[in-house]
């Protein structure tokens, strides 16, 4: 029976995190962390450009950051979607949430055999422009 590999993950930082058994060779390691900050940037600036401000929220001066993490499956749609730390706000942070499932689809992943999704977590940051 074969076996799939586990799903990349993409953090905050855009560091790629592997178990340990499935460790890339030094050599590539330079090449993997670049292609997953770079798909990361890809995957913020496309959030950032389906972000909205609920109206609400400006009206009360509402203000705050919400760290999202969500998976992105190989055709672009979003699995599972959850809120990492909130903003204090719920309007905020149910925003965060619409902003993930809003901007599906995203970005293809880089291509890696046998993965499936990777798992990304994204603080959007809510902040009004005076």
């Amino acid at each position: 029976m074969a076996t799939s590999m586990p799903a990349l993950t993409v953090k905050a930082d855009a560091k790629v995190v592997r178990p340990v058994e499935q460790a890339v060779p030094a050599k590539d390691t330079g090449r993997a962390e670049a292609v997953a900050k770079a798909y990361f940037s890809r995957v913020r600036s496309h959030l950032e450009r389906n972000k909205e401000y609920p109206a609400l929220a400006l009206r009360g001066r509402l203000e705050g950051t919400v760290t999202v993490r969500f998976t992105i499956r190989n055709d672009g749609s979003v699995g599972s979607a959850g809120i990492v730390k909130s903003s204090g706000y719920n309007l905020l942070d149910q925003s965060a949430l619409r902003t993930v499932h809003i901007s599906a689809p995203f970005p293809n992943p880089p291509e890696t055999p046998g993965f499936r999704e990777t798992s990304v977590s994204v603080p959007l940051v809510y902040k009004m422009d005076l």
